[in-house]
């Protein structure tokens, strides 16, 4: 996780931490999900910023292996207030 912000009063509380992480996990199972039977298949959710408004997700997923070199990145942001997936 990393932010530009300075101000304590916006990182992100216990429990928004762990509705972050449940979403996560749960991007994360659908993603791999067709690269399972596939050396090399993962996904892989992080937070790379926050704000007021939102939690900003970066999902990566495909194959990474001696022998194919698929990546993909998919975009996602969390609302504060609802704590649901917004995109």
């Amino acid at each position: 996780m990393s932010s530009n912000h300075t101000d304590t009063s916006l990182y992100p509380t216990e429990s928004e931490l762990v509705k972050i992480t449940e979403i996560s996990e749960k991007l994360e199972a659908e993603a791999v999900a067709p690269y399972k039977a596939i050396s090399g298949g993962f996904a892989k959710a992080e937070m790379y910023e926050y704000d007021e408004n939102t939690f900003e997700l970066e999902l990566k997923f495909g194959v990474q292996s001696d022998v194919a070199d698929s990546v993909h990145s998919e975009y996602h942001s969390i609302d504060r207030k609802t704590m649901e997936l917004t995109t």
